[in-house]
């Protein structure tokens, strides 16, 4: 397997427990998806998302990417803007949604300041 090239620093790794849970359930690891998101595949976005991360990556804010484990659950991973840390949770989480315009057609975010660590 070719190793993808990081392209930014994903500072402290976190994860909720939930999503440590559902991805031990299916034998999966978080490394999986944090190495697809530190090399640019962001997943699960629509091509303006992914415009924005590009954007993100090179002006020094906030990188979001959403993959689906092998059961179908839906994980974001996030990178904050000062690359201090990067956290794996469910989209579903209430402090989460008020800081990511959430688009109703397909699911994906588009940024807004604040943060998502929980």
């Amino acid at each position: 397997m070719n190793r993808l090239l990081p392209r930014f620093p994903l500072g402290r790794i976190v994860a909720t427990p939930g999503v440590l849970r559902a991805l031990e359930q299916v034998n999966q690891s978080p490394f999986e998806f944090l190495e697809r998101h530190q090399a640019g595949d962001c997943g699960e976005l629509c091509e303006e998302d992914k415009r924005e991360n590009e954007f993100s990556v090179h002006n020094g804010f906030r990188i979001l990417s959403a993959y689906r484990t092998r059961n179908d659950v839906k994980i974001w991973v996030i990178t904050e803007a000062d690359r201090s840390v990067t956290t794996s949770f469910f989209p579903t989480n209430t402090s989460v949604e008020a800081t990511f315009k959430i688009k109703e057609t397909n699911g994906s975010a588009k940024k807004r300041s604040g943060s998502a660590t929980d």
